[in-house]
């Protein structure tokens, strides 16, 4: 077994620990017997988790070349981790013969849960450029300080706006706009390894 094998068991089996979390937690709530009104950024937050689950899973793939080392692997373990603890915070979880307020979870829950996605999205950038081997030598010293800074920042900063500013209209703009940044960084990263 190389060593790409033996990572990607595990983030497979980690992702699929997150996954079966937040589709079981809508499973409890299609069956819960009492009223449950689904507060829709929760739902669009659980879409988004699973889209991201799907697209990091996906990224792993073409990391299959690439030499694992501490580093390395401490990055890449670090995002999956992350999903699974906020798969956890975000997934419904009702509980029978009481009343589950979907949107005061939510936003009991925004602050911690969009620290560790803003956390888990700013690790998407070193893991990219880690794995990849892209390094001073190659970009040069400020390209690759440049590349890493906007990166994070453009992963990190809209879950991190989200943690701190409890409006719906302003969390409904961050989320559209980090779902089509997220599709759209996905969609290209699959047309780079076709082509």
């Amino acid at each position: 077994m190389t060593e790409f094998e033996f990572l990607m068991t595990l983030m497979s089996v980690l992702l699929a620990i997150g996954l079966a979390e937040i589709l079981s937690g809508w499973g409890k709530v299609a069956r819960s017997e009492e009223r449950v009104r689904i507060y829709p950024l929760s739902l669009f937050w659980s879409v988004y988790l699973v889209v991201f689950a799907i697209a990091m899973w996906s990224r792993y793939w073409g990391f299959q070349v690439a030499e694992f080392s501490g580093m390395k692997i401490l990055f890449l373990m670090m995002q999956t981790l992350i999903f699974v603890l906020v798969a956890y915070m975000l997934a419904p979880d009702p509980v029978p013969g009481r009343h589950y307020d979907m949107e005061a979870v939510y936003w009991r829950m925004a602050r911690p849960v969009f620290l560790l996605i803003a956390l888990m999205n700013m690790v998407v950038v070193p893991v990219v450029m880690m794995v990849a081997d892209i390094d001073v030598a190659q970009r040069g010293e400020l390209q690759w300080i440049l590349s890493f800074a906007v990166g994070t920042s453009v992963m990190g900063l809209p879950p991190l706006l989200l943690a701190f500013v409890h409006k719906p209209w302003v969390h409904w703009v961050v989320s559209v706009v980090c779902l089509v940044f997220m599709v759209s960084e996905f969609l290209d990263y699959r047309l780079i390894l076709e082509s």
